[in-house]
C-alpha cells in the first residue's frame, strides 16, 4: 500500500521532501470526560498511566492508512521517561 519514497541527500542531510499530515486528534481534559471515546482514548485519558502503557493504548488505534503515528503528551512520567518508541516493520 505504501509507495517507494526517494530522498535526495548531500551525504549529511535529506532535502526536497514533503510531509503531509492527514489526521490530528487532540484530547483535552474536557474531551476525556466525554462518553463517546474509543477504548484506547478512554485508557489514554486516565490520570495515572505508565509511559509503556500509554504507548500500548496509543498503538491500539487503527493507523493502517498512515506510515507514521505519534503521540505527544504533557505528562510527567514518574520513571523519568522523556521518550518512548516502538519500531515497526513492513510485516507488522
Amino acid at each position: 500500500k505504501f509507495l517507494a519514497v526517494k530522498f535526495e541527500s548531500n551525504g549529511d542531510f535529506l532535502y526536497r521532501f514533503t510531509l503531509q499530515i492527514k489526521r490530528i486528534r487532540i484530547l483535552t481534559s474536557d474531551d476525556c470526560r466525554q462518553k463517546n471515546l474509543s477504548l484506547s482514548e478512554t485508557n489514554i485519558c486516565r490520570p495515572y498511566i505508565d509511559s509503556n502503557i500509554l504507548l500500548t493504548w496509543h498503538s491500539a488505534e487503527n493507523f493502517d492508512e498512515y506510515c507514521l503515528a505519534y503521540i505527544f503528551t504533557a505528562r510527567d512520567f514518574g520513571d523519568g521517561t522523556l521518550g518512548l518508541a516502538w519500531m515497526g516493520s513492513i510485516a507488522s
